[in-house]
């Protein structure tokens, strides 16, 4: 089978024929025949691509159950292991001990790095801190802009886009 581009291009370019005043009326019934077998073409392409974009969708919702299955036993094992981390430092600290060798594994209780860390007031208030304590962020407000550009409103600094277009295979 042809690729569709071949069969769109002839299709148009007969278009085009059929729509000229030059193209005599006796040829017109031959133009419009092969129009309909290009026609024909062009459904039998588009039908056994869209049978692969239904068989692409099922592996992606497969592939998607799987990755969820995964995402889900690594969780497990992360919570599994901070289980066992967190039990065995508990031991360690209960019976005063830092460092353990035991077979090729070196275990012992650290002083985590970074920046130590700051515990804040449960009763702070941002708007009673001096400014240089605190930070102002900007943001547009998209909706805002919206709004104004669809009731007329021109702004030098947007305006509304086009919408897209979409394939839609049901």
């Amino acid at each position: 089978m042809r690729p569709l581009h071949e069969m769109t291009a002839d299709y148009r370019m007969l278009q085009d024929q059929l729509d000229s005043a030059e193209t005599p009326e006796e040829m017109r019934q031959t133009l419009m025949d092969t129009m309909e077998s290009i026609g024909g073409e062009i459904e039998d392409k588009a039908e056994n691509m869209a049978v692969m974009v239904s068989d692409n969708k099922a592996m992606i919702m497969a592939c998607k159950t799987e990755i969820q299955r995964l995402t889900d036993k690594v969780k497990r094992l992360d919570n599994q292991n901070d289980s066992i981390m967190s039990y065995m430092m508990m031991e360690m600290r209960f019976a005063g001990i830092r460092k353990i060798k035991a077979g090729t594994w070196q275990i012992s209780i650290a002083k985590n790095g970074g920046k130590i860390p700051i515990e804040w007031s449960e009763n702070i208030n941002t708007d009673e801190l001096p400014s240089y304590y605190t930070k102002v962020t900007k943001e547009i407000d998209t909706t805002a802009v919206r709004n104004a550009l669809e009731a007329g409103v021109e702004l030098d600094f947007a305006r509304l886009g086009e919408r897209g277009e979409s394939l839609r295979i049901k």
